[in-house]
């Protein structure tokens, strides 16, 4: 027989644990996106977002740089890389637990040239391949997408940004 403390019990941990949902929830989430500066002619950077669409596929899109992890982009999401200047794998894959093939199938290679910003989208379609989009085009999409934070890059070939104009040097 339930008895009225049993009953209250059971309410707290209720509460407790869909406040800490909620809260988990909200720290996927850093900053709202902001134009990206320079960065130092021996770095290129890479701003990697994942639009919010009325259908986007549930989970998060792995990032992966150099086919290491990155980041995992939940819809809405962006994150800012710099990697030295040169040739490097670019890749998406979306709900790729518990082998994570789209490290290794849906990399692709570029050529990052030095002192540029690249902006790459990261689509819903089955093979998650990236796509270059032009900045201003970019930046209309960008705008209100927040900062993913959740996950911490593993990425070894990704650096701290080194803004020149500034002459600080931001991980992001």
């Amino acid at each position: 027989m339930f008895t009225f403390k049993t009953l209250l019990q059971t309410a707290l941990v209720g509460l407790a644990l869909s406040s800490t949902a909620n809260v988990l929830a909200g720290e996927a989430f850093g900053k709202p996106y902001t134009a990206v500066g320079p960065v130092s002619a021996e770095q290129a950077q890479v701003v990697v977002y994942r639009p919010a669409a009325p259908h986007a596929t549930n989970g998060a899109a792995n990032v992966y740089v150099d086919r290491e992890f990155h980041a995992a982009l939940l819809p809405g999401g962006f994150s800012t890389l710099c990697v030295a200047a040169g040739v490097h794998s670019l890749g998406a894959a979306l709900n790729g637990a518990p082998s994570y093939k789209g490290k290794e199938t849906n990399a692709m290679w570029f050529t990052l040239a030095a002192g540029n910003t690249y902006f790459l989208r990261v689509g819903e379609d089955a093979n998650m391949a990236p796509q270059f989009v032009k900045r201003d085009g970019a930046e209309r999409e960008l705008a209100g997408m927040r900062q993913q934070i959740q996950a911490l890059s593993r990425a070894s070939s990704v650096k701290a940004c080194d803004y020149s104009q500034t002459g600080t040097s931001i991980s992001q």
